[in-house]
């Protein structure tokens, strides 16, 4: 009995041992589960405050654009008046030298502020879009993806077009029409980070861009009133080469072939942004102020820098100089110099206080010399409503006993996306330029644009757009009266299909009508076109 009782007891000292062994693992193992939901936790509030500040306190925010050269000024590109609308506050965006149906003639497809003035006049449209000349939108595009992590990438693309026009030297009587083909392959190589520069590209290829990505600038913006976050400095060097051959069925003395050479870059150092833009190009295409099709060259170099002085202050300055060669026409030189102050108050809005001192030249002309003065804000009221805009004044000043002038300039526009699916943009601008046809006489464009983009089943885009211009040419530089006044009305709706990543088919028709006091340079223009886009 004895031993019985000491082997009980043995048998229930260990079970009792054991027992306690087990249930000090399972409280240390539970302890430690604590112990690392606990410190997980903070790690993700940490990282959470952290994301929060970034997104409050936007000490990142770098100046972007066109170029993302920082600037608050924006600058003509001459292209084709293009409808304007598409893709996120897009290239692109923007002139009047050979380009689509535009928005605003004489203005950048930008909505961004301060266009320069390029001797742009409203031009009709040519057949197809210059490639180049950059459209507001940039579909998203998939290129290549062995080279997304290459230093250097290669992109090729190519446009075609077909369609008729019914009026293809812009007359008042002896309408002449023709079916009009184009051919727009396009090369570029770019170094560093040149993925915005490629979807630019894309959305000049394809014709218009995606709703769908949010509010972005135009593809034309070359302001730092375009700031946006950027999560790296962007240093890269972009050439691009796009000749466009037209084809005319029955009026083959028309036919042409036109070229597009464009290099830009940018280099980002510890406080200091530099930037460059040379672009070169031949038209052909119509032209309003001259009234028929004109071969013309535009040469234009630009030069940019940008000072970081503090996370919310820089300044600006920026010289471009200009030259149009017309076959028929008068010739003219421009150059120009931008210096502004610009502060960003908060996170969603940047103040701008600028100058500009310009210096024209025209063929047979009196020289002249102007100053503007503005005032430029952009305000992201929300991720889906955005306005910007500059107003000012200026004074030019006209030789050789040219009479001087004083008239109020301004850029405006607001873009807005209620659905991930919808973007509704509206642009306003006013400027002041030489004529290319009447001597002596200056004209100032007042203009308004408004496009609307809809996408259905993530495929399909309806675009349209509506614009009106009023081209006033003032009185005579030397002192005579002789006037005229355009008023020209553009409507352009199209529908779009992306039949994969890198490739759309668009249908669409364009019709100009302008209204001049000169009878003979009254015209309407009707045009309808199929249009094929392909990106690799």
């Amino acid at each position: 009995m004895l031993r019985r009782s000491s082997v009980e007891s043995t048998f229930r000292l260990r079970f009792f041992r054991i027992g306690c062994s087990r249930t000090v693992v399972a409280t240390g193992m539970f302890l430690l589960f604590m112990l690392a939901q606990m410190t997980s936790g903070q790690v993700a509030e940490t990282e959470t405050r952290e994301r929060d500040s970034k997104s409050l306190f936007p000490s990142e925010l770098k100046l972007t654009g066109d170029y993302a050269t920082g600037l608050f000024f924006g600058f003509l590109q001459p292209e084709e008046m293009s409808p304007a609308p598409t893709q996120t506050p897009t290239p692109p965006n923007e002139n009047v030298e050979n380009v689509e149906p535009s928005p605003l003639p004489g203005t950048s497809e930008s909505p961004a502020p301060l266009p320069i003035p390029n001797n742009a006049e409203p031009e009709l449209p040519e057949p197809a879009t210059q490639i180049g000349t950059g459209e507001q939108g940039v579909p998203e595009v998939e290129v290549n993806l062995k080279q997304k992590n290459k230093l250097i990438k290669f992109v090729f693309g190519v446009q075609v077009r077909g369609g008729f026009d019914d009026n293809i030297f812009i007359q008042s009587h002896n309408r002449q029409s023709d079916f009009v083909f184009t051919l727009s392959p396009t090369m570029a190589i770019g170094w560093g980070e040149v993925r915005e520069e490629i979807r630019r590209l894309a959305g000049d290829v394809f014709g218009r861009g995606q709703v769908g990505e949010g509010i972005r600038r135009f593809s034309g913006d070359r302001s730092a009133v375009y700031w946006e976050p950027e999560e790296e400095v962007r240093n890269f060097l972009f050439l691009q080469y796009t000749p466009t051959l037209t084809l005319f069925a029955e009026h083959g003395s028309q036919n042409a072939l036109d070229h597009y050479l464009s290099l830009q870059g940018q280099l980002k150092l510890a406080y200091l942004t530099l930037g460059n833009v040379t672009t070169f190009q031949t038209l052909s295409g119509a032209d309003v102020d001259l009234g028929g099709r004109v071969n013309r060259s535009i040469f234009s170099e630009r030069i940019d820098a940008a000072y970081d002085y503090s996370d919310r202050t820089f300044f600006a300055v920026n010289l471009l100089g200009t030259f149009s060669s017309y076959e028929v026409g008068f010739n003219s030189n421009e150059f120009v110099n931008e210096d502004s102050i610009n502060y960003r108050y908060g996170a969603r809005t940047l103040f701008s206080l600028a100058t500009r001192f310009g210096y024209l030249q025209v063929q047979d002309n009196p020289d002249q010399v102007y100053e503007q003065f503005l005032l430029g804000t952009r305000y992201l009221v929300s991720d889906k409503f955005t306005v910007n805009g500059n107003a000012g004044i200026e004074f030019r000043q006209v030789q050789s006993g040219g009479q001087d002038t004083t008239n109020p300039v301004f850029q405006l526009s607001a873009d807005y996306k209620p659905f991930d699916q919808t973007l509704i943009s509206l642009k306003a601008s006013r400027l002041t330029t030489n004529s290319e046809s009447s001597a002596g006489q200056n004209i100032t464009y007042s203009s308004i644009g408004l496009a609307f983009e809809q996408r259905f089943f993530k495929r399909y885009y309806l675009n349209l757009y509506a614009g009106y211009v009023n081209a006033d040419y003032s009185a005579d530089l030397s002192g005579n009266n002789a006037r005229r006044t355009d008023d020209i009305i553009s409507v352009s709706p199209s529908v779009r299909v992306e039949l994969t990543k890198n490739s759309s088919l668009q249908i669409g028709y364009e019709l100009w009508r302008d209204s001049s006091t000169v009878a003979d340079r009254s015209f309407t223009v009707n045009r309808v076109f199929t249009q094929f886009g392909l990106l690799f």
